[in-house]
């Protein structure tokens, strides 16, 4: 689990109903934030964990495609 206390807050690059996104820096790497204003409606919650799980699978399967591509020529 993420500690608040690791996260480095920088500027608000999106604010919507439910909540608030900003640019933060964690463990040297800029990330963006999602800061809900609320308690997330748990449905809705799992189907953004779903889609970033999805886009954190397909940017391994890219990257490791460009490393293979690289090396073997």
């Amino acid at each position: 689990m993420i500690k608040p206390s690791e996260i480095e807050f920088g500027s608000e690059i999106g604010n919507g109903t439910e909540a608030q996104v900003f640019r933060a820096k964690w463990n040297g790497l800029n990330v963006a934030v999602k800061k809900f204003k609320g308690i997330p409606n748990p449905k809705e919650f799992q189907r953004e964990l779903g889609i970033m799980r999805y886009l954190v699978d397909l940017r391994t399967h890219l990257l490791k495609s460009q490393y293979l591509l690289v090396h073997r020529i």
